[in-house]
């Protein structure tokens, strides 16, 4: 395997610069995988552990002057390195008015990139600052593992607001809760909301725009053809959203934001929710949508029935977390009949 790129044009290395930042506030560790034409920075945690996916594509040609790549093997021929996008950034930050950089994969006493960057001189011999940061080669049989994501077929798709703009009303919000409720609807509205039993804080944006999107069959998307006015919502994070809007140094002129429904049924007389909980801000999550539909059921007057509340634990090895409907403690259930097919906890077919 053999890599080697210089950057000679300024402009793209800070812009370069700010992207490789952006990576690195966001991740500890990454994957850079390597192509002819483009280089991709990949991050594949699980979200539903809490984690971050992300996908990162650049052409090479728009940022590299010269950019020469030997993959694997002649039919593979791609590089996929694991590093801590940190170590880049900071090798880059010594490179603001630079000459030149050179980025290089070398492999002396461990897989290494070595980023070699040439300052201005005032005498006739070059200063250079070299850095050596150390890489893990994924092996093939691993590359799978990051291919692009496919992405779900989402409710809403909404133009966010300007970054910086949102990153302010999240800051004012983020000591109010640990989780905040991102809602929009097909026309241009988006709203940031804070609930808890003490204080209700609600942040409206309008003419925000949603854009035309087709799916990759040339069809419309299914989010077309639905109610304008209806309202959908996510319930996230806080400190995870604030941790990606705070880290932007990338300055997007448009960024989007997509909202796809995970498990929530309504019938006659009858609320369904679920989600993919592991760990602990899965069952976090679920928990404080509870508190909302219990908050949604007393401003409507309704009541529920708590004893018809059960907790049903699908798949092998889940780990049971007690959840609360106010001061009362949710029933665990091994099996459910739902529009008359049983369910039960082990997904088979036993009954």
């Amino acid at each position: 395997m053999r890599f080697r790129a210089k950057i000679v044009d300024l402009a793209c290395l800070n812009h370069f610069s700010r992207i490789v930042n952006t990576i690195a506030k966001l991740a500890k560790t990454c994957i850079l995988r390597l192509t002819v034409c483009k280089l991709y920075f990949i991050l594949s945690d699980k979200v539903a552990n809490g984690g971050a996916s992300m996908w990162c594509e650049l052409s090479q040609g728009n940022f590299f002057d010269e950019f020469q790549m030997e993959g694997a093997a002649a039919e593979h021929n791609e590089i996929y390195l694991e590093l801590v996008p940190e170590n880049l950034s900071r090798a880059l930050k010594t490179a603001q008015n630079a000459k030149a950089v050179k980025i290089k994969l070398t492999n002396k006493h461990c897989p290494c990139l070595r980023v070699a960057v040439e300052l201005p001189s005032l005498s006739i011999s070059s200063r250079i600052v070299t850095h050596d940061i150390p890489v893990g080669v994924i092996p093939r049989r691993m590359w799978n593992d990051f291919r692009e994501p496919s992405v779900p077929d989402f409710d809403v798709s909404i133009y966010l607001p300007v970054l910086k703009t949102m990153k302010s009303v999240v800051e004012r919000m983020k000591n109010l809760s640990n989780f905040i409720v991102i809602e929009a609807n097909l026309n241009g509205e988006m709203n940031l909301k804070i609930e808890t039993d003490l204080v209700s804080v609600t942040t409206h944006f309008k003419d925000l725009g949603n854009p035309p999107w087709a799916s990759e069959d040339g069809c419309p998307s299914s989010a077309q053809g639905r109610d304008l006015e209806s309202m959908t919502e996510a319930c996230i994070d806080i400190k995870k959203l604030l941790q990606l809007l705070a880290g932007q140094q990338v300055n997007p002129t448009k960024a989007l934001c997509m909202i796809f429904m995970m498990g929530q049924s309504d019938f006659t007389d009858d609320t369904k929710l679920g989600r993919m909980a592991i760990g602990p801000d899965g069952h976090a999550i679920i928990q404080h949508k509870l508190d909302r539909l219990k908050k949604w059921a007393d401003k409507n007057l309704g009541k529920f029935r708590k004893e018809k509340f059960k907790a049903l634990y699908l798949v092998r090895n889940n780990s049971i977390h007690h959840y609360m409907l106010r001061l009362t403690q949710l029933e665990s259930n091994l099996s459910e009949k739902d529009l008359g097919v049983l369910m039960d906890a082990k997904l088979d077919m036993s009954k």
